[in-house]
């Protein structure tokens, strides 16, 4: 078994020693490749290191997780929240998590998070090791696997622990994956993560626009809201895209 590559963001020293030594310990299967203790260094490190899984803070420098996870491409990384705090469990729940651990945590919910994440990393990777260089994509859609074009999807969108794929002709498939999950398996040179919500084909944007927010309008008038710190970025790759 590989071992998972991990990060441990926490404002916290204490608290990452603790769990530190909980990991080293309990987890053989983890390796820690860095800590850290604050907002902007846990930016820089996770696009430095692009780990398999992060074990997050909700509360960094006194700002919410959320931002960071809405500025870092996370499609490829796991995330296991930690927090002192259980009123943000129902928003963690968007950015489909590994698991919300609740300090103090126990030592068997812990090794228990580790287990799934150490499943879904693996699973990954044998079902789809070289995914994005083929024309069809496998969706798991309830007891059942569907093939479908890649040149098809439209758009997907999150809803919770599942996905929304829209297809050409408005047909409609509902993944029982989460939207991390197919954002780290789509082609990154023809789809693009605009929002925690959706993933777009490059290919079916029309227009985009600012009006109260960031918005692209797709070539069947549906429209879709751009994060804000994910604009520049859809921008560049419509620019080269087109170049």
């Amino acid at each position: 078994m590989e071992n998972i590559d991990t990060i441990i963001i926490d404002d916290s020293e204490r608290s990452i020693a603790l769990l530190s030594h909980y990991l080293e310990k309990y987890c053989p299967d983890i390796s820690i490749k860095a800590t850290c203790t604050s907002f902007e260094e846990g930016i820089a490190t996770i696009n430095k290191i692009e780990p398999d899984l992060i074990f997050l803070d909700v509360l960094l420098d006194n700002r919410i997780c959320f931002e960071l996870l809405d500025i870092i491409n996370h499609g490829n990384t796991h995330i296991i929240f930690i927090s002192a705090h259980e009123k943000y469990a129902i928003k963690a729940i968007k950015y489909s998590p590994i698991d919300y651990l609740l300090k103090p945590f126990s030592i068997e919910e812990l090794v228990m998070a580790v287990k799934r994440a150490n499943e879904s990393i693996q699973a990954k990777k044998e079902d789809c090791p070289d995914q994005k260089s083929h024309q069809f994509i496998g969706i798991h859609s309830g007891m059942e696997i569907v093939l479908i074009k890649i040149e098809e999807i439209m758009f997907c969108k999150s809803e919770a622990s599942y996905t929304n794929f829209v297809l050409k002709g408005a047909k409609k498939i509902v993944a029982t994956k989460n939207i991390g999950y197919y954002e780290g398996i789509l082609p990154k040179d023809r789809f693009c993560r605009i929002h925690h919500k959706y993933i777009v084909n490059l290919d079916f944007i029309k227009n985009i626009y600012r009006s109260d927010g960031y918005y692209c309008q797709l070539v069947n008038e549906k429209i879709l809201s751009i994060s804000r710190r994910r604009q520049e970025k859809l921008e560049t790759m419509l620019h080269m895209k087109k170049g």
